[in-house]
């Protein structure tokens, strides 16, 4: 998957355990939304085309993944202080929600915020399907004042 991130001009922050943190900070607004997105897509095709079709000709367990994504400030940083072991972390409520979509997200399920839905390409716009909400998300469109959307990317296309 790493591969991918770089291929799409995206970025590792870090490992999760077995997942990672990733931002893409580049070409421009909706350039990087849509790398975010077409790797996303991309990694979701390897998993089911490549990966879990090997492991299971060889009876290993196959595997899942829920993918979060969501568009908007945040801040990369070093923490820590100079000469002393740091690492870098990335800060802001973009990070928290992109985290909070992830966890919504069914297995092998790719899950994206408002902000992303409206700064994607058209041809990701029309893939794109409402997710129903729980009702504790407690996350508020902070320009409507009402619940921050989030979309599911179709995969029947």
């Amino acid at each position: 998957m790493t591969l991918l991130i770089d291929k799409f001009n995206g970025h590792i922050l870090k490992y999760t355990g077995d997942g990672l943190l990733a931002y893409f900070p580049e070409p421009n607004d909706i350039g990087k939304v849509d790398n975010a997105i077409n790797c996303a897509y991309l990694m979701r095709s390897v998993v089911d085309h490549v990966i879990n079709p090997l492991l299971a000709e060889h009876d290993y367990p196959l595997l899942y993944f829920r993918i979060g994504l969501d568009y908007g400030k945040a801040i990369v940083k070093k923490i820590g202080s100079t000469g002393i072991k740091s690492f870098g972390d990335i800060f802001g409520d973009t990070v928290n929600i992109a985290v909070k979509i992830q966890e919504l997200a069914e297995d092998n399920q790719i899950l994206v915020g408002a902000s992303v839905a409206h700064m994607a390409h058209t041809y990701w716009r029309k893939r794109l399907t409402k997710f129903k909400l729980p009702k504790n998300w407690k996350f508020k469109d902070k320009v409507r004042k009402r619940p921050y959307l989030v979309y599911y990317l179709k995969d029947d296309f």
